[in-house]
């Protein structure tokens, strides 16, 4: 295993990462920003970022390697994976304590949140995906600094499989892990915080490397625009193969390289770097580089911190709640904006306890449908009518 952790261009490259946050905040001193300033950058009102706390969150479908990401990044066993069966049935976010180099080495002060979830397109069906999601929003809505106010994860994690064939359409497990993405409200529009984890990418026949990359890149493309169609915006696509040792990856200096001999996990480093100065978010960067450039990690500290259990669908009856997302996950995107809208009236009611009312539809005008519908009767009706009555006085002629 390679010592990450005492390589020199490692150290290096942290320290260069951490003095970019001084020029961005144009400070004169070679002294790379502190933790507190970083914390006042980051907390900025054009930038919704947790002043106090770092997050990278993984997200994606069962089996595509979001716990193997994890293991990977940080040079790790720690994260129990599986081959078969999902192995993530809970949210939780793992503590990495990392100290910032402008700080002193014993002081460990900043904490990179890692946050591993329950896949969606899970094989117990579309039930259980609702479980998950509402899982991940309690995680949310109980977790200590996210809970207080609005703000956006650093980082996304969006991690897709290279060998799912079928990326295109609105039953496609790429269309349905991004519908359930849209219900949590945690990407940020105006300061993109998404990066799509392409996993398994030599997975694909790579042999004839020209042909491997034409696929990549197909892959891509299809991925970016499903993106914006979703969200409106851009997100750059890395390649990642976390099976390194089954698939002869060689080895260059503390990296291995991809079939375009890409050098990973530095092709997602930088990536994630690039996202977190073009957004400003010092704190973020400060942490992110100290962090998974490994020169601070320390695997003793590396430890779970909160955490929600997923609702076993197979056990266990679902939650109002969970039923809700089950709507929400059963229909299109489009349709999915519609049922929210009704679900949100419906939770309000079963908080205060209120009577239902009539149903009505975004412009507020109720049972329209049925209208439209005893309208249409009613001149068939009268059309049909009216024929019987012209043939009646015709044969009476």
């Amino acid at each position: 295993m390679r010592n990450w952790q005492t390589t020199k261009s490692y150290k290096e490259k942290v320290s260069r990462s951490v003095r970019q946050c001084k020029n961005l905040t144009a400070m004169a001193s070679e002294k790379p920003p502190s933790n507190e300033q970083g914390r006042k950058q980051s907390s900025g009102k054009s930038l919704k970022r947790c002043p106090q706390h770092a997050s990278v969150l993984l997200i994606g479908s069962t089996g595509d390697g979001k716990s193997d990401t994890i293991n990977h990044l940080l040079n790790t066993d720690t994260i129990n994976t599986g081959s078969y069966e999902p192995e993530t049935r809970e949210t939780v976010e793992y503590l990495v304590a990392v100290n910032n180099l402008a700080d002193n080495e014993d002081d460990f002060d900043l904490k990179l949140g890692i946050i591993d979830t329950p896949g969606f397109n899970d094989p117990r069906g579309i039930k259980q995906d609702a479980c998950n999601l509402q899982c991940i929003k309690q995680f949310f809505e109980t977790h200590s600094q996210y809970s207080k106010a609005k703000c956006y994860l650093n980082l996304i994690f969006l991690v897709i499989s290279a060998n799912e064939h079928r990326m295109v359409g609105k039953n496609s497990k790429l269309a349905n892990t991004l519908r359930a993405l849209q219900q949590l409200d945690v990407v940020d529009k105006h300061h993109p915080n998404v990066v799509v984890v392409l996993t398994f990418c030599c997975s694909v026949s790579h042999h004839n490397v020209q042909k491997w990359g034409t696929v990549m890149e197909e892959k891509k493309n299809v991925i970016s625009r499903s993106i914006h169609e979703a969200f409106g915006m851009e997100a750059p696509v890395v390649l990642l193969e976390n099976d390194r040792e089954s698939n002869d990856l060689e080895n260059d200096g503390d990296f291995t390289l991809l079939p375009n001999s890409e050098r990973q996990p530095e092709n997602l480093y930088k990536v994630c770097q690039k996202i977190l100065e073009d957004n400003g978010d010092l704190f973020g960067l400060s942490t992110f580089s100290a962090g998974l450039a490994k020169c601070n990690v320390k695997k003793q500290y590396l430890v779970a911190g909160h955490k929600v259990l997923a609702n076993d669908s197979s056990k266990n009856p679902i939650s109002e709640d969970e039923q809700d997302f089950l709507n929400i996950l059963r229909g299109s995107s489009e349709d999915g904006k519609e049922v929210m809208k009704s679900i949100e009236i419906g939770r309000k009611r079963r908080r205060s306890g209120s009577k239902p009312e009539l149903l009505q539809n975004s412009n507020g005008d109720c049972c329209r449908p049925c209208i439209k519908i005893t309208i249409c009767v009613v001149v068939i009706l009268a059309v049909v009518f009216s024929g019987i009555i012209y043939v009646i006085y015709e044969y009476a002629l």
